[in-house]
């Protein structure tokens, strides 16, 4: 536990380099649903992928991770919405995991531990520049 009446010296960080823009071999490691807009009115879906290439892991100083974000159709039950034109990003995720298809039993939970090849991407926010999963394609 951090005792909170020690003394540093030296600077922090105050920026962290994002995984480089490019095509990887990455692993799902958490997903995460919340609510977000100024009406809490919208639900995103937080993918966490894990890059898997141990010399960027060494360059980085530490895991190579990067976030999808989806948003999701939800039915006023709070269930994921089926309809026709809806979660289009989901499904093709799922299409691209081999776990969408009629008459499957499936939840989010179901997408940890599985790869596919992702397209990093970066976005700028206030300065800093994120690491962002924009397209992701089965592992042939």
């Amino acid at each position: 536990m951090l005792d909170i009446e020690s003394f540093v010296t030296g600077e922090m960080s105050t920026r962290m380099a994002p995984v480089p823009e490019g095509e990887y071999s990455a692993v799902i490691v958490d997903v995460k649903a919340r609510t977000v807009g100024v009406d809490k009115d919208k639900t995103l879906l937080e993918i966490y992928w894990e890059i898997q290439d141990g010399a960027m892991e060494e360059t980085l100083g530490r895991l190579p991770r990067s976030r999808q974000f989806i948003f999701l159709d939800v039915t006023d039950e709070g269930l994921l919405d089926l309809s026709s034109g809806k979660n289009r990003g989901l499904g093709r995720l799922r299409e691209a995991l081999g776990q969408d298809g009629p008459g499957l039993f499936w939840s989010p939970n179901m997408l940890v531990g599985q790869m596919a090849i992702v397209q990093v991407e970066h976005h700028e926010y206030h300065g800093d520049f994120f690491a962002e999963v924009k397209t992701i394609a089965a592992i042939s």
